[in-house]
């Protein structure tokens, strides 16, 4: 058996299907969740830092000039949430691709903690 930094999708749904089905029954039913952020998968898929730079920047990526703009207001909320000084503030445009903001990092390392609520 393959350990769990080589195995494949379709050995771990083989898996899944016979020997480990009541797994899957578990988790339909509830009596199981799945943890993101374990360290467990981060050579397999992306890390949380990538899953909060993929929501900031696709929320960017569909803000609107409506002063309305949900999309807009869930950045912003989010933004918020990490607490950026007038410097980093300075430094976040809508317009811009987010990867290309100076204080992305720093963004991404303060929301780490925060990805529940996210």
């Amino acid at each position: 058996m393959s350990s769990a930094a080589s195995i494949s999708i379709k050995d771990t749904l083989v898996l899944l299907d016979g020997q480990y089905s009541g797994l899957g029954t578990g988790i339909a039913q509830g009596s199981y969740a799945l943890w993101l952020g374990s360290g467990i998968s981060r050579d397999r898929v992306i890390g949380l830092d990538g899953v909060l730079a993929k929501l900031i920047e696709f929320l960017r990526g569909k803000v609107t000039q409506n002063a309305d703009c949900g999309y807009r207001a869930a950045l912003k909320k989010i933004i918020d949430m990490a607490a950026p000084d007038a410097t980093e503030y300075a430094q976040i445009d809508f317009t811009v691709a987010s990867d290309q903001w100076a204080c992305i990092k720093a963004i991404l390392g303060r929301l780490w903690s925060q990805y529940s609520a996210v």
